[in-house]
This record gives structure tokens, C-alpha cells and sequence, in this order.
């Protein structure tokens, strides 16, 4: 919101310097985001009337005029397209200096004396244009300075939480600076006398909806332009001035935060104003000139036949206010936040209007922003101001609240009194009502949504307190445990040691949007779209994380990465495939990426790109480390993942079932995102791996004897993996046996058509005596046995 502190003055008795102010509105949890001088403070500038307007002798893009100043006639030359008889203009004297440090002075250009210049918006330091001169309204008197219409202020843009809808005003910021500063805050006094009967009927048949409504007819409004001084502060807080009833309702919410609308009460047929769903089928054209279809979950100003506006939202193009209207309706009204959310989404629709009525406005200051408008538009236009017609079905119960004083000496960590506590809380608004030694209660102030709990209070004590003023201590205490988060939304233990895991052995942890394009999901049956996306890129709930991670690898290798380890711990989600009462279902995987070179570069290592066994090495480590029995095995229909992973695409297993896959990324694909080729991608669900038991390793002391070690070379059927061949040799070494590793795989016509050779490196050894040769060629042949029964194999030999 952009505040301006001349207004801001209009409302709290504030001397202090713009730096102060800035200081103090951070202070109180109000971001001061920029601090920017607008207006004129140059003298000699003034408005000028152009008499006469001639071709300069010399130069065929310049021009010879001559300009009343209120005071004498001058000639100035100009070179500005658009300059005409009979414009006020803005006139630099001689002696006037610009913004930018530009003098002005008699001077001659291209023979012809000037006696000034005639200046754009940019020359001036008031806005962008520079296309050509800045012209005025005929109204404006010639000689008056341009600093009166354009008086010098400080607008300062400032960021509010979505919680302080309180703070969407300059009444509202005025209210925060008196009560820190000890000030009192106040709103201009209306008046609004010998008002006629209202013509105008009201009807709220859905008030969890619409739970007030108030509105006042205006006859023989003149439809003009707003007063200067209106126009500049609407254009400074962003908003264009459009005639003197819309300024008004934009000036009055932008005053009290309040939203307003103005329709014109000719339009509205049978005087009615009925505030409803909208039917199936309804539509309006909006102010903006769009038509929009309306939904039955959308709220609208309707008269007895049709919507009118789009409650909260936007009005109608048919009720708006044009040169014509002569009565006006002027709306004050409290629509439900939830509402007006979810139909500004819905529609890609919003407004200041809605920012405010989605956060909550207060709904007892709809009667003033009502009155104040009235009484603004009938001052302006000389129109009359009918009686106010206010429906308030179920008015609003004030809430009361009570802070104890020890938990809030506890939380914030400082001595606070009884005394100082009510204190703090009178001057931010709250109405004491009970006054205890060890207990203060208060009334919750109508505008001040946000808070509904003792936090919410211990939080403005603190914030009138000075968070400058409260020491580090090691007494304050927040109970983080008194609210237990649920077992089912608490994060498994084993999910911490996973990353730790992973970030020992030099993998980096990335984080990614829940969030995908459509065309990266695996089951379009299954899909779990946004109703209301930001955009197509980002509407689907993710299905799997490595679309996500091609993303990441992709930002890393543009930033210049060359060796990358990076891992992302999720959650996917699936729609329900069956009746259940649960409608989606989630659960949580992790993605694992290596690509680029195998480690930085160093002048002792050859270079060498990453391959898919540094990927497997890590999730089999991985496996080991949390008592997983891993295999893999290519992957049966990796049709789904044709597009990211070039084939063959591997599956991992455990105890028979498949919970990731592992491959390649695809070159087009990372040619397409400027990812090396030599980048490797797996995922898998971490379900078992959460279910795994926290054992402890049992050690196994080296053996003190001798080891035996022999070579087996196995021929097998080609599709065998080895993973399977060596636990087989492992079951059938039994306790002898200690380590068997594969260090060489053989494919070659002579060993038989679809058959390989699978070398194996397999250790002996005893904890008890030194083996001998035969106690190992007995294990060998019962080892050999084994492996010829249930997998065919053959023993090798020259």
C-alpha cells in the first residue's frame, strides 16, 4: 500500500521526520518496503495560458509561442508536438532549476529569443511522459504555482500481512502510530443534514454471505471531475481518478478501508437491491468490459431481474456510473472473506475492493464510510443525500479475551505489571471489561480480525513493549508441546537420518514445487488438478519427483556445476482408485542425481564423467546402511518414463517388489535443458524403508587365521543378474564363506546362444582354526551344486 504522510498527518497529531515514521511503522510489524518524494518543490514554476502559437523561423520541428504567466507575456520556444492555443501549461520560469538540476534562463534557440520552457511530466519530476508538454484543466487559473497543485509529500510503500487488514488504510496506520506514539487517532466528522426518504429496498436472504448491508441514495448528483487536491492523492496511492462519485468512493476507502460502490439507482430495476448466489448460466459484462460467467458459488448485487456487480468483486458495466447519472446508490457492505476469495480466484479477478474484503474489513465501519461518502459527494456535486437503509441481521458479538499475566512475563521473557499490561492494551484499541492481579480481560475492537487468542494479545503487549526493549533471556518459554501435532502428521525419525545419510556421503539437498505441469504426470486417470492454478505449468499435484530434479540439475549445470549430487526428499500423490473415504492418497519418495564429472577436477585424477554404477553404488550403500536387501532388475513397461530415462530403465527391488527405477537421463531431454549427458536420475519410495527396525549392526571380528581366496567363473543364462547369482553363492557358502564378489562379466558366441559368464572373487575364512584346501573345495562343490540347481549355471573352464 502506498501511504502518504501528509494524509497520514490529517488523522494523528505526527511531527516526527519521515525517517521516524519509517522507523516506528517497522517497529510495529509495519514493512516499510521504499521511501519516495513526490511533487513540486521548485519555485517558479507556474501555469501558464498559450495565446499564440507560430512556426519557429529557423527550425521546422520548434515553435514560437507566446505564453500569459498571470503576470506578463513571454515568449518561449518549444519543441513539443502537441503544443496548441489556448492549453495551460506548465511554465519554468527564468531562475526556475528542474529536477536534475537544470537552470532555466533567458537564452536564445536558433535566433529567437525564449524567455522559459514549457515542460513535460518527466521534466518536471511528476511522472513518465515525455512525449509532450503537460497540459491542465481550463479551470486553472494562469500565474498559480504548480507546487499548489502539486503540493511536495512523502509516499512511503509499505507491506502488510495478510493477517492486518486493520492496517489497509491511512485511518488504520494513523490508529497504530497514535497508539504507539501515545497520540490520539481520529476520523473527520460527518454531517449529513435534511435527508429524504430513501427510495431503495434491501434484501439479504443468505447472511452468512452478506452479513451486513448498507446503502443511501443521492439525487441530482452532477457528474464532474473531483477537486484537484483528490485527484493527487488517488494518483499517488495508484489509483486513476475517473469522476467525482468513483474518486469519492476510492478516496473514502483508501481514507477508513472501507470499499465502496457506486451504482447508478436509475439502472437498478424495481428499486431493489437483493444480494444472492449467482444462477447457473448468469453472466455480467464487468467494468473492465469483459463478460464474465458467473457460477452458483459466486455472490452478486442483483437488482429483481439481473446481477448488477459481482459482490466485493467488480460492478456491472449496465449499473456504472457515466455523464448521465443523475442518482446514485453508494454501497457499504461486509461480504464473507471466504467469498470473496474464492470468487476472485475463480474468475483471475482482483481488486482493491476484494484484497480488503478477502482479509476481512471491519463491519462496523460500514455506517461512517457510508455517511462520509454521501456527505463528500452532496459537498462536491450539491446533490441530495437520502436516509440510510442499514440491514444487520445478526449483529456482531463483541469477543472477549483474557491474557495471564505470568504467561506473558513467561513467553516474552520480561517483567511486565498488571498495570503495564492493561496499559498496552487500552492504547492499541482494546476496551478493558476485568482487571485482575494475575488476569486482564479485554474486548477484541471490531477491526482487528486477527486476533482470537491469548498469543494473539501476549503479541501486542510485545509489540507496545518494543521488541528493541525486550532483552535476550533464557527465562522466556514458549510451550511449543502444549499443542501435540498428530501422530499421522508427524515426520517418521527415520526421515532425519535418511538426509543426514545422504549429506555425509556428498549429496546436496534440493527442494522442488509440489507442484507440476500436466504433461509430466504418470496416471492422467489419477491426476489431481488445481481448480484455480496460477498458471498450466504449475496445476497438477506431482506424481514423481524427477521431472522436478531435471529441473534442478538443469539450473545447477547453467550456473556452471560440473560435478552435481543432489537428492529431494517428497511427497506424491495419487488420486484414490477405489470408494474410500480418503480421496487422494500421498506418499513420499526420494530422487537421487549424479551427473557431470565423478568430483572436482584435481591435477593427480584423470577426468572421468559420472556413469550409472556411481548411482548405484549410492543406493545400494544406502540399502546396507539401513538393512535393506536391494535388487535390480530391468524394468518390465517403462513406457511412462520413455521420455525422461533412455532404456534400459532398471527397477529396484525388496523383498519381491518393485519401489523405484533407475536410468539415464534421455539425450534429447538434456540437450533440451543443457544437462551433461552423463547425468543418472533413480527414485523410490521410502515407505520400507521407514518400516525397517532401528537395530543395532551386529560386528563381526576378523578372522585371526589365514584367508583362503579362489575365482569361480559361472556361465548363466544372459539374463541373470548377478545381484542374484552372488546371494545364492552367499546362502550356499554358509558360515565359511565370507565375502563374494563379482569382478568380471563375459559374453561371447562359444559359450552358447543367450548365455554369459558371470567371475566371481570369493574369501574363506574361519574364526577358529586355519582351513584347509579341502575343507574349501567342499564348500566350492556344494556352492557349485547350488547354483547349477536353481539358476543352470556351469563352471567355466579353459
Amino acid at each position: 500500500m502506498r501511504l502518504q504522510a501528509s494524509w497520514l498527518r490529517d488523522y494523528v497529531d505526527w511531527n516526527g521526520s519521515v525517517e521516524e515514521l519509517a522507523h516506528t511503522l517497522t517497529r510495529l510489524g509495519i514493512e516499510v518496503e521504499s521511501v519516495e518524494h513526490v511533487g513540486v518543490t521548485a519555485a517558479n514554476i507556474v501555469i501558464g495560458l498559450v495565446l499564440n502559437v507560430e512556426p519557429h523561423p529557423n527550425a521546422d520541428r520548434l515553435r514560437v509561442c507566446r505564453v500569459f504567466d498571470g503576470n506578463s507575456l513571454r515568449q518561449i520556444v518549444c519543441g513539443a508536438p502537441n503544443v496548441q492555443q489556448g492549453q495551460r501549461v506548465a511554465v519554468a520560469l527564468p531562475g526556475a532549476e528542474l529536477p536534475g538540476g537544470l537552470k532555466i534562463e533567458h537564452r536564445s534557440i536558433r535566433g529567437v529569443e525564449s524567455e522559459g520552457m514549457i515542460c513535460s511530466e518527466r521534466e518536471l519530476g511528476i511522472g513518465d511522459d515525455h512525449d509532450g508538454i503537460m497540459t491542465f484543466d481550463g479551470n486553472i487559473a494562469p500565474g498559480i504555482p504548480l507546487s499548489e497543485l502539486f503540493p511536495p509529500d512523502v509516499v512511503l510503500e509499505i507491506g502488510i500481512t495478510p493477517n492486518r487488514a486493520d492496517a489497509l488504510s491511512h485511518f488504520g496506520i494513523a490508529r497504530i502510530l497514535a497508539a504507539a506514539t501515545g497520540h490520539q487517532a481520529h476520523l473527520p466528522h460527518v454531517r449529513i443534514a435534511d435527508a429524504f426518504a430513501s427510495p431503495c429496498k434491501i434484501e439479504l436472504p443468505y447472511p452468512d454471505l452478506c452479513q451486513r448491508y448498507a446503502a443511501r441514495v443521492l439525487q441530482n448528483v452532477t457528474i464532474t471531475p473531483s477537486p484537484l487536491w483528490m485527484q493527487r492523492r488517488l494518483e499517488r496511492a495508484g489509483i486513476r481518478p475517473r469522476n467525482v462519485v468513483v474518486d469519492v468512493t476510492n478516496y473514502v476507502m483508501l481514507e477508513c478501508g472501507q470499499p465502496l460502490h457506486a451504482f447508478d439507482f436509475q439502472t437498478i430495476r424495481g428499486g431493489r437491491i437483493i444480494v444472492r448466489p449467482a444462477s447457473q448460466g448468469e453472466s455480467i459484462t464487468t467494468l473492465d468490459g469483459i463478460e464474465r460467467a458467473l457460477d452458483p458459488t459466486m455472490l452478486c448485487i442483483a437488482d429483481v431481474e439481473r446481477p448488477l456487480a459481482i459482490a466485493g468483486v467488480m460492478g456491472g458495466i449496465d449499473s456504472a456510473i457515466t455523464e448521465a447519472t443523475t442518482h446514485v446508490l453508494i454501497e457499504s457492505a461486509y461480504f464473507a472473506p471466504s467469498s470473496i476469495r474464492r470468487t476472485a480466484k475463480s474468475l483471475g479477478l482482483q481488486t482493491d475492493a476484494s484484497y480488503r474484503f478477502e482479509r476481512g474489513a471491519d463491519i462496523e465501519m460500514i455506517p461512517y464510510a457510508l455517511d462520509r461518502a454521501a456527505a463528500l459527494i452532496a459537498e462536491l456535486t450539491g446533490a441530495h443525500v437520502s436516509t440510510a437503509v442499514d440491514v444487520y441481521p445478526h449483529p456482531r458479538r463483541p469477543k472477549e479475551l483474557s491474557v495471564r499475566i505470568e504467561r506473558a512475563k513467561r513467553i516474552l521473557g520480561v517483567g511486565l505489571r498488571s498495570s503495564e499490561v492493561k496499559s498496552a492494551l487500552i492504547r492499541s484499541g482494546f476496551a478493558l471489561t476485568e482487571e485482575r492481579s494475575e488476569q486482564i480481560t479485554v474486548r477484541v475492537p471490531s477491526y482487528r480480525t486477527d486476533i482470537s487468542q491469548e498469543i494473539d494479545l501476549i503479541e501486542e503487549i510485545a509489540i507496545a513493549h518494543g521488541y528493541e526493549a525486550i532483552p535476550a533471556s533464557s527465562e522466556a518459554s514458549v510451550p511449543y508441546t502444549a499443542h501435540r501435532i498428530p501422530e499421522h502428521l508427524q515426520l517418521p525419525t527415520r526421515r532425519a537420518e535418511i538426509r543426514r545419510w545422504l549429506a555425509d556421503v556428498g549429496f546436496y539437498e534440493a527442494l522442488s514445487f509440489t507442484l507440476q505441469d500436466p504433461q509430466t504426470i504418470l496416471d492422467a486417470e489419477r491426476a489431481l488438478e488445481l481448480a484455480n492454478p496460477l498458471g498450466r505449468e504449475r496445476s497438477v499435484l506431482r506424481q514423481w519427483l524427477i521431472p522436478s530434479m531435471v529441473e534442478i540439475l538443469s539450473r545447477n549445470a547453467r550456473y556452471g556445476a560440473s560435478s552435481i549430487r543432489l537428492f529431494e526428499i517428497g511427497k506424491v500423490f495419487f488420486a484414490s482408485s477405489d470408494a474410500s473415504n480418503h480421496p487422494a492418497t500421498e506418499h513420499e519418495h526420494l530422487v537421487l542425481a549424479v551427473a557431470g564429472r565423478r568430483g572436482d577436477r584435481h591435477w593427480l585424477e584423470a577426468h572421468r564423467w559420472v556413469d550409472f554404477y556411481d548411482l548405484k553404488g549410492a543406493i545400494e550403500a544406502m540399502g546396507k546402511r539401513f538393512r535393506l536387501n536391494l535388487h535390480w532388475q530391468p524394468a518390465q513397461s517403462p513406457v511412462a518414463t520413455a521420455e525422461w530415462l533412455i532404456a534400459p530403465v532398471m527397477e529396484i527391488c525388496c523383498d519381491g517388489h518393485a519401489i523405484g527405477i533407475a536410468g539415464q537421463i534421455a539425450p534429447r531431454l538434456a540437450r533440451r535443458w543443457d544437462i551433461p549427458e552423463a547425468a543418472f536420475l533413480a527414485e523410490l519410495s521410502l515407505k520400507l524403508f521407514y518400516r525397517t527396525a532401528d537395530t543395532v549392526p551386529r560386528y563381526q571380528a576378523p578372522s585371526p587365521y589365514p584367508v583362503v581366496e579362489r575365482d569361480l567363473a559361472l556361465i548363466v543364462d544372459r539374463l541373470l543378474p548377478a545381484q542374484a547369482l552372488v546371494e545364492t553363492v552367499h546362502r550356499a557358502g554358509g558360515d565359511l564363506l565370507r565375502s563374494v564378489e563379482p569382478f568380471d562379466v563375459f559374453e561371447h558366441p562359444s559359450l552358447g546362444e543367450g548365455k554369459k559368464s558371470i567371475a566371481l572373487h570369493l574369501t574363506f575364512a574361519s574364526s577358529e582354526r586355519t582351513l584347509t584346501d579341502a575343507e574349501v573345495e567342499q564348500v566350492i562343490e556344494r556352492v557349485l551344486d547350488v547354483v547349477a540347481r536353481q539358476h543352470g549355471a556351469q563352471l567355466r573352464t579353459l
